[in-house]
């Protein structure tokens, strides 16, 4: 589940997942993540505005702030 919003150019988002981020190893162990921040350059590639986007992930839940601008 995920709300996203913008303003003008600000772009939010808040969700909620069921299950932890995890990434996969060489091994097939798992590494979950409980607190994360990443980032995304061009949110959506196929739409007519490029977006930063900051993406902040705790337990279960995930927070995006991003600013958006048209493409060239």
């Amino acid at each position: 589940m995920r709300k996203s919003i913008f303003i003008k150019r600000l772009y939010l988002s808040f969700g909620a997942d069921t299950e932890l981020w995890y990434t996969t190893r060489k091994n097939d162990s798992r590494l979950y993540s409980l607190f994360h921040v990443g980032f995304c350059p061009d949110y959506c590639p196929n739409v007519g505005m490029k977006a930063f986007v900051i993406d902040v992930t705790l337990p279960f839940l995930i927070f995006s702030i991003g600013w958006a601008k048209k493409r060239k």
